[in-house]
């Protein structure tokens, strides 16, 4: 038997990871898991009546969530057992709910953390601890969300597969700082199925992530494939023989600790059931071992109290544990923006009824329920990319799409009922086209408002013709600066607003008077109908459009090649960017060889490789649209590899320093790793620190990361913030969460260790789609497609400030039906 310089001590962790699908239907994985723990209780029972094999077999829930779910088809009894092991500590309790990507809002994860806390205290449980496995990042917000529901650590199991563990060692311990100076002790163990490679449990053996002589045995029938007998002692000998290499690895490592935590299933598989021969097993490992590694069963709460005890030192951090799986998210674009819709009507809703009095408390819960289910890090089934065509792979990213679909019918459904209650009518014979406009912010705002006037409604009490509207204040009769436009089954009226916190107006549609005025004699309009002078002010050609903030300048390479900001006469594009503004970029690499799974795995954390192909947009065509009080708006065509069809229309601001951009594409069916990029290739006059928000923070990408964290792409919540010298650039992303920075480059990643301020002010790219992983993500993005961007210029001010307005700008003002 081998010696060690120190007594071992490994504390087994028995788990089911939950991924709610990948393995089955997601409702079949919810009544798995009721019945998992179910089975637990019982196992639990059975050591409570004198089964000796059983003794001392501990169950550690990964999430609240499961416990949440087993209570809805749990009766009394099972309730009643569940909460009495929770308190004895036989079963541990997570204050996580779900394993989740960054698209979850803080308002949402707050609620769901509560819960967690809530049932653990009406259960009179310990609750101290957090666990979460597979998934490769949190948010920097995540310590402080956990410290407020009185959650003080936070063991992590990472799933290296396209990513990896942070602070160059596995495992690691190390105290993490949220912004608000709120610390959780954060773990960072073995992949969750490290404990089958160590033999932990019977029958459930595996070689994964190890290629050693041992696996050699068991592929070539030498191992485990004769008998039952000599299977059981095969595994045994193969545990203690992997165990004593895994713990000699660790002594030449230096580590600093005499145990360490070992995450175990009850079989090789995601959602998978307790095994009570865990138990058996450990047992005849520490007969074998003869004292010198002792194994013990055990949940989160105790081993980290041992962990604290230990005497070590523990190093203090803060920064973002950027997630190396948020790509995965841009593999369902039209549902992630209908997902990020109903969050903003969800808030939009508790903005305009704070105390909840006309909300929907049901509907608040299912919205709130879907969106996580939605946010979980799990999107289809594990074969989604190597047999497409099998209808359960369809089926479940159906149902995977109705969480986002079914939170934005209640969200909306929510915000509807609360803008009734405000005053908002529904449809109505002879409408009077009074419109109440209100700002539910704290703070002032200036944006645009739009008012629908339906194809069937008459106006001035006579059928509608093709006069422009204008939109007039009846408290002073003043007639505002307004823009006609198409809208859905009639046209839309728009204007400017600035309210006041808590503000509100009224607004009224009528007919814009007759124009009366003679031409004037100064250059302007001929008779050819061009204005196209270099002295005329408010210039708009397909060349150079001149508005009171901006001047746009656009060429055949680059499409919208310039824009300079008039109050200062400073550039707004990277003169250095190969790419003009909002120009889109298409990647795809032909797969050759390998089926599709085994080349996506081979093109790595970069998601690209010297094979990859990469198109710029050709812009093929320019035209002026919608030349008006409010806006112009410059359309320009282009031709995209990979696409049918793809056009870019942007709206710059008359009334206030402000472009919208709107991308519309036709994807083609493309079954080769692929995805599309938008430049942002912005720069200020100021040294163009860069913003984002995530859930719960605000942090600078390429800079506010924990050592050895992902750089290549972040996941964002409503958008970016470039500094300037007096004025900041504001970027909204209502659609796309995903960014990233630099070019995209081929070869070995760097890790973020150390600051790199020259990444975060890089030319920056919205990722809007992608199909590059080979598991359990889309991998047909054809369709057809329409995103949205806008860019602002206002007064410098923090980060926080300044996202949280891009927060305002995404959700905008509500307007009412009176």
């Amino acid at each position: 038997m081998k010696e060690f310089r120190r007594v071992w001590h490994i504390d087994v962790l028995h788990h089911s990871h939950t991924d709610i699908g990948y393995t089955a239907r997601q409702e079949k994985i919810c009544r798995d898991h009721a019945g998992y723990l179910r089975q637990t209780l019982d196992i639990l029972r059975r050591e409570d009546a004198g089964d000796e094999s059983l003794r001392g077999f501990r169950w550690q829930c990964e999430n609240f969530w499961q416990i949440e779910n087993f209570l809805k088809y749990a009766d009394e009894r099972e309730r009643a057992d569940l909460e009495r092991y929770a308190r004895e500590g036989r079963i541990g309790l997570s204050g996580s709910y779900l394993n989740l990507t960054d698209l979850i809002d803080e308002r949402v994860l707050n609620e769901h953390l509560a819960r967690a806390r809530a049932w653990a205290d009406t259960a009179g449980a310990s609750m101290k601890s957090a666990m979460t496995a597979d998934i490769n990042g949190y948010s920097a917000g995540l310590p402080d969300m956990l410290a407020a529901v009185g959650v003080g650590n936070l063991y992590t199991a990472i799933h290296t597969h396209h990513g990896m563990y942070p602070m160059g060692h596995n495992p690691s311990f190390f105290r993490w700082r949220g912004p608000k100076g709120n610390t959780v002790l954060t773990f960072v163990g073995e992949h969750y199925h490290w404990g089958h490679v160590l033999g932990l449990c019977p029958h459930a053996t595996s070689s994964f992530m190890l290629n050693d002589d041992i696996l050699y045995g068991i592929e070539h029938g030498q191992l485990l494939s004769t008998d039952a007998e000599s299977t059981e002692r095969q595994e045994l000998d193969l545990a203690c023989e992997r165990i004593g290499r895994y713990l000699d690895g660790l002594e030449e490592s230096g580590w600093p600790l005499d145990f360490v935590p070992v995450v175990v299933s009850g079989i090789m598989s995601d959602n998978s059931p307790p095994n009570g021969r865990v138990a058996e097993r450990i047992a005849k490992l520490n007969e074998r071992f003869g004292g010198r590694v002792i194994l013990e069963m055990t949940t989160l709460d105790p081993f980290f109290a041992k962990l604290e005890a230990a005497g070590v030192t523990i190093p203090e951090y803060e920064g973002d544990f950027t997630d190396w799986w948020a790509d995965g998210v841009g593999s369902t674009p039209a549902a992630v923006k209908m997902y990020r819709e109903a969050q903003r009507s969800r808030n939009l809703a508790l903005l305009l009824d704070p105390e909840m009095k006309d909300i929907d408390r049901k509907l608040w819960e299912d919205s709130g329920r879907d969106m996580m289910l939605y946010a979980e890090h799990t999107w289809g089934h594990s074969a989604s990319v190597s047999d497409p065509y099998k209808p359960l792979v369809s089926a479940m990213h159906m149902k995977k799409t109705a969480y986002a679909v079914t939170a934005n019918n209640a969200a909306n459904e929510l915000l509807d009922g609360v803008l009734e209650k405000r005053g908002n009518r529904t449809i109505y014979p002879d409408r009077t086209h009074r419109y109440r406009v209100i700002n539910p912010y704290p703070e002032t705002v200036c944006m645009p408002v739009s008012v629908p006037l339906l194809g069937w409604e008459y106006l001035d009490g006579c059928q509608q013709d093709d006069r422009p509207l204008v939109l007039r204040d009846p408290g002073t009769g003043e007639l505002l600066p307004t823009q006609t436009g198409p809208g859905p089954r009639g046209r839309l009226a728009e204007t400017v607003l600035t309210l006041e916190p808590g503000g509100e107006t009224e607004l009224a549609l009528e007919y814009a008077p007759l124009n009366q005025n003679m031409t004037p004699h100064t250059p302007c309009m001929c008779a050819d109908a061009m204005t196209d002078q270099a002295s005329i002010e408010g210039l708009a050609t397909t060349e150079y459009i001149e508005t009171p903030f901006f001047i746009v300048k656009t060429d055949r390479s680059r499409g919208v090649a310039s824009i300079t900001d008039r109050e200062t006469g400073r550039e707004l594009i990277d003169p250095d960017s190969p790419y003009g503004a909002f120009t889109c970029v298409y990647e795809v690499t032909p797969t050759t060889g390998a089926g599709r799974n085994a080349f996506r795995r081979h093109m790595g954390r970069s998601r690209c490789t010297v094979n990859t192909r990469r198109y710029a947009a050709k812009p093929e065509n320019f035209a002026v649209r919608d030349n008006g009080d409010v806006s112009v708006t410059l359309n320009i065509a282009y031709t995209l590899e990979g696409t049918d069809a793809c056009t870019l229309d942007l709206k710059i601001g008359k009334l206030q320093p402000r472009i919208d951009a709107r991308i519309r594409i036709k994807k083609k069916s493309v079954a080769d790793p692929e995805g599309i990029l938008t430049a942002l290739p912005f720069v200020t006059d100021g040294s163009n620190e860069t913003w984002i928000d995530k859930t719960g923070c605000v942090i600078r990408p390429g800079i506010d990361q924990l050592p050895g964290t992902c750089k290549e792409f972040w996941c964002l919540q409503n958008g970016i913030v470039r500094k300037g010298k007096d004025r900041d650039l504001l970027i909204a992303s209502p659609d796309v969460p995903l960014v990233c920075f630099g070019p995209r480059k081929t070869g070995p990643v760097t890790l973020c260790d150390a600051p790199d301020t020259a990444l975060n002010r890089s030319v920056m790219f919205s990722w809007i789609m992608n199909n590059f992983w080979e598991t359990n993500f889309c991998i047909d993005l054809g369709g057809y497609y329409e995103f949205s961007w806008s860019v602002e210029l206002r007064g410098s001010a923090d980060a926080e400030n300044g996202l949280k307005y891009i927060e305002k700008m995404n959700t905008g003002l509500p307007v009412l039906e009176l």
